[in-house]
């Protein structure tokens, strides 16, 4: 990092430490940021398993996208979020671009088309940050515009910041582990195994006509896997796949993707909200 550009993250960084723990902080660390690296948005999701996000902290250009953004990506479509993934995976810290985590035919996805390019973005990239009892915070920046995309210098200058950013966010935002306690979803039973709520929402949408391998590659068509990942990932041919695929779509009577993310829309947000239904009171057992 140039000295030119260390003094002036000094003195910005200053600023937001300054703001520790009052409601000043997020806008103060988007402004230091934002001194070094241009961006346009930047959302605070906080993440513990499959529940729904909270969303912490919010600088978005305009209502209309903060609608979009915000309310509707926490009804549902966020199982479908590639950070998502990333934290249900168990990732917990650094930084990750969107188009270095997304799934191969994830640009091509309904839900790329009606959460981002609906909004405007581009590019987009994600602090992650561990908080305690299993919840994992993601400070995500993002650009909007056509040709406005992350520089590779950009990306290289957040990399330096990241350890001083997921430092100081993951300090200010410790709290917000507090907010899912009252949220707590009951534990599975034992000898069950669980299932992701794509795949039950699936279930829901095909009225149990679906089987449990139709679920599954349903589910990685949702999050924008190519016919060939799905069959990597599921350790079967990519013939199989298509069978499944093509069953699948039959019972559902859908022809396209489209259609699908449709069906599956108001499933999901059923599902999500089923499962907050479900949560323990504070010290229920």
């Amino acid at each position: 990092m140039e000295d030119t550009i260390l003094a002036q993250w000094s003195i910005v960084q200053a600023r937001a430490i300054a703001a520790l723990g009052t409601p000043d902080f997020g806008p103060r660390l988007t402004q230091a940021i934002r001194a070094l690296v241009p961006f346009d948005n930047v959302m605070l999701f906080v993440y513990r398993g499959e529940e729904r996000p909270l969303a912490a902290f919010t600088d978005v250009a305009s209502s209309d996208e903060a609608r979009i953004i915000m309310e509707g990506y926490i009804t549902g479509p966020y199982l479908l979020d590639p950070y998502f993934t990333e934290v249900l995976n168990g990732r917990l810290t650094g930084l990750a671009r969107l188009s270095d985590i997304a799934p191969d035919r994830f640009f091509e996805t309904e839900y790329f088309k009606r959460h981002y390019i609906r909004t405007g973005i581009v590019d987009e990239i994600g602090f992650f940050m561990g908080l305690p009892d299993g919840v994992t915070a993601v400070l995500s920046l993002t650009k909007r515009g056509a040709v406005s995309r992350f520089t590779s210098d950009e990306i290289a200058l957040l990399s330096d910041l990241g350890p001083a950013i997921r430092t100081l966010g993951a300090h200010n935002w410790m709290p917000l582990y507090k907010e899912f306690e009252s949220r707590r979803v009951g534990e599975t039973r034992p000898g069950i195994d669980p299932v992701h709520p794509i795949e039950m929402a699936m279930n829901t949408v095909g009225q149990d006509v679906l089987s449990r391998r139709e679920s599954e590659v349903v589910a990685f068509i949702l999050r924008g896997h190519s016919t060939e990942s799905i069959a990597l990932h599921l350790g079967i041919s990519p013939g199989t796949v298509k069978i499944h695929r093509k069953k699948a779509y039959s019972k559902l009577a859908i022809s396209s993707q489209a259609e699908l993310f449709s069906l599956l829309l108001d499933r999901l947000r059923n599902i999500v909200e089923k499962l907050q239904s479900t949560t323990l009171e504070p010290g229920s057992t």
